[in-house]
């Protein structure tokens, strides 16, 4: 399975993640600003220019907001990609699944349309997933059974400990030395 990002789509993730650190009030971006983002010819390498349709994923709102499904994912899009008619989404979903990106979960009871998640960060746990191939043919796959509960506690590891407590230490004083700087930049 494969989760690599194509050229576009890394670069709206970093910018993404670049303005919401760097520029917090102005967070979240409306999409031009998205695309200004990415587009911009400062501190980017290489220089692009992305159009509107570029910036726009159904994959964003599925990290943030878990699995949806189609009704859902066209409703908080909207603000991102306004997709004209369900099969365009249809054809977004399509796109992401083929590549490996999106998974089709079983309906809920009650749910009258099946829900999608991102894979990202792996298998999706759900009671089973299916996975969106093109045409009729849909194949089924179970979900991998929760790992064991851990001990409460682990066994004692002195090693462990020791580097645990370096760890510690080490992060004590670069926090420190962010906040000398941030003294002397007037940044409180």
């Amino acid at each position: 399975m494969s989760h690599d990002l194509t050229d576009p789509e890394v670069r709206v993730l970093g910018c993404l993640l670049e303005k919401q650190r760097m520029t917090p009030d102005a967070y979240p971006l409306t999409l031009n600003a998205l695309r200004a983002a990415c587009n911009q010819s400062t501190n980017r390498d290489p220089v692009v220019q992305y159009d509107e349709g570029v910036a726009e994923a159904v994959l964003a709102v599925l990290l943030l907001r878990g699995p949806q499904t189609p009704g859902e994912l066209r409703q908080r899009t909207d603000r991102l990609h306004h997709f004209g008619s369900a099969e365009e989404l249809d054809a977004a979903i399509e796109g992401l699944a083929d590549r490996d990106l999106v998974v089709r979960l079983e309906r809920r009871p009650g749910q009258k349309e099946s829900r999608y998640a991102h894979l990202l960060g792996g298998e999706v746990a759900d009671t089973a997933a299916v996975v969106v191939a093109p045409g009729p043919v849909v194949e089924e796959r179970q979900a991998p059974a929760p790992a064991a509960s851990p001990p409460l506690a682990p066994p004692p590891d002195p090693a462990r400990d020791e580097r645990l407590s370096r760890l510690e230490a080490e992060v004590a004083e670069l926090r420190a030395q962010v906040q000398a700087m941030r003294a002397e930049l007037g940044m409180g």
